[in-house]
């Protein structure tokens, strides 16, 4: 019989789900690499990370998109190498944005979730209970998917920075 999924088999679960890389996990969660591919050959694990992914679909909106102000974006005819046009870039830079805000924003929920299981744990456990050689580990687990989730946030505000730019350089034209 498999063994029940932890918290922190979760966590890793729901960031598989958001999109983090097996390397983002394993960092996030203090382990290696086998650990997190271990994980993904289970069945249990698969089920949590498409539960989480099915999550996320319902709670994304019909549109995510932001819509373009029409004066900032305009319906420009400049064409790029790709066949692209400055709106298609525009688009795709406002997908990059959000997706990036999202995966932060679940990056800080994943932190915020393995700080309330180790504040519960310590309260809960008696003196001779508490494993210190292992809170270092946890607290660096939890620093690093906060981390992740800050600089994620933080690169998506410089992503916004960037469409205000343009959509003003669009406005001069």
């Amino acid at each position: 019989m498999p063994k029940k999924l932890g918290a922190l088999e979760l966590s890793a679960a729901q960031m598989l789900a958001n999109g983090a890389t097996e390397k983002q996990v394993f960092l996030a969660c203090d382990k290696n690499r086998s650990w997190v591919q271990a994980l993904k050959r289970r069945d249990d694990f698969q089920e949590a990370v498409s539960s989480f992914q099915a999550e996320l679909e319902r709670e994304k909106p019909q549109s995510s998109q932001i819509p373009a102000k029409s004066a900032a974006v305009g319906k420009t005819k400049v064409t790029h190498k790709e066949g692209m046009t400055a709106d298609d870039h525009l688009q795709k830079i406002r997908d990059f944005r959000d997706r990036s805000e999202s995966i932060g924003n679940r990056f800080l929920d994943v932190a915020e979730s393995m700080l309330a299981l180790c504040e519960e744990r310590l309260r809960q456990a008696s003196a001779d209970e508490i494993n210190l050689s292992r809170l270092p580990g946890d607290v660096r687990s939890i620093a690093a998917a906060a981390d992740a989730g800050v600089n994620l946030l933080a690169q998506s505000l410089g992503v916004q920075k960037i469409m205000e730019i343009v959509g003003r350089m669009e406005q001069k034209k």
